[in-house]
């Protein structure tokens, strides 16, 4: 019974895989074709939940990037805060190939 039990456990790690694969422009807050090439060696923003003054904030934010001089050095910008939104409008994409749609999971701005 029990070898029942992986492989069903299994199955359902590989449905939920494809069930993300499907719906992927949902889970990704950008076109993946779109890109910005002012700043092509910018690292990834990190979220944050605790601000410069150690305030918890429910919903995460990132700082934006500035450049430090260098074009492959940049700081976070520490005087704005960018919250980020849940279940918001961004982009079109197409959900399972087949329904035009606008909603994201995230939306950065």
């Amino acid at each position: 019974m029990t070898e029942h039990r992986q492989l069903a456990k299994w199955l359902v790690a590989l449905g939920a895989l494809h069930g993300v694969i499907a719906c992927a422009g949902f889970f990704a807050p950008y076109d993946p074709l779109e890109q910005d090439r002012g700043r092509p060696y910018a690292p990834p923003m990190k979220l944050h939940f605790r601000d410069t003054q150690g305030r918890f904030h429910m919903r995460p934010f990132f700082y934006p990037l500035r450049e430090r001089g260098s074009v492959d050095q940049y700081d976070e910008d520490f005087a704005r805060a960018m919250p980020l939104k849940f279940f918001a409008g961004g982009p079109r994409y197409r959900l399972l190939g087949l329904v035009p749609c606008r909603l994201h999971l995230l939306w950065p701005r």
